[in-house]
């Protein structure tokens, strides 16, 4: 599949961001809302550890993504970033 396919570039791009502290935000937006999971996954990761608290809106959407890992991981990140704007989904998420 086209998703299969893009995937390990994809990967890559995000740990070179998660590496730098630093991803462009369109580009993150783009990797959080992928159809590929792994690739949610990483980039949920990679939002939090960066710190990119400006992405909290599309972290707080991941909170009902269909892969309970990728909603799991968006829980930890929201919690790494601290943003207070997070804390009724977080205290609601299942």
């Amino acid at each position: 599949t086209p998703d299969a396919e893009q995937r390990p570039a994809r990967l890559r791009a995000i740990a070179r961001w998660q590496d730098a502290r630093l991803a462009p935000l369109d580009s993150l937006t783009t990797m959080l809302e992928a159809a590929d999971a792994h690739v949610r996954l990483a980039a949920v990761r990679a939002a939090g550890l960066i710190g990119r608290d400006d992405i909290t809106p599309r972290l707080l959407e991941r909170l009902a993504d269909r892969s309970l890992t990728v909603r799991t991981e968006a829980c930890f990140a929201l919690g790494v970033l601290g943003d207070t704007l997070a804390v009724p989904a977080l205290e609601t998420a299942t």
